[in-house]
């Protein structure tokens, strides 16, 4: 597993419990850093993230980076950022 890819899953997984995986708002910080993190689709993302990781995990037993990424691109998923849409302007 690449090292960027351990750090991603490892902000989903469980330090001590091996087959535990967390979703939403999994990070925090100071008070302002705090409101850039309570954006609902980041709570969506790694809920789909999460669910992925614990389905390769129960199915073969550990985790791998590559797979979770594999399936959650067939789901959908934005996994690079060039292919986020552009932000939409309010009016």
């Amino acid at each position: 597993m690449d090292a960027a890819a351990l750090v991603y899953l490892g902000c989903l997984t469980s330090v001590d419990t091996s087959n535990l995986f967390a979703a939403g708002r999994t990070a925090d910080g100071d008070r302002q850093a705090g409101a850039s993190l309570r954006v609902m689709g980041t709570a969506f993302a790694t809920g789909q993230a999460a669910g992925v990781a614990a389905a390769c995990h129960a199915r073969s037993g550990y985790l791998e980076a590559a797979e979770v990424r594999k399936v959650l691109a067939s789901q959908g998923a934005l996994l690079d950022p060039a292919d986020m849409p552009p932000p939409v302007t309010v009016i």
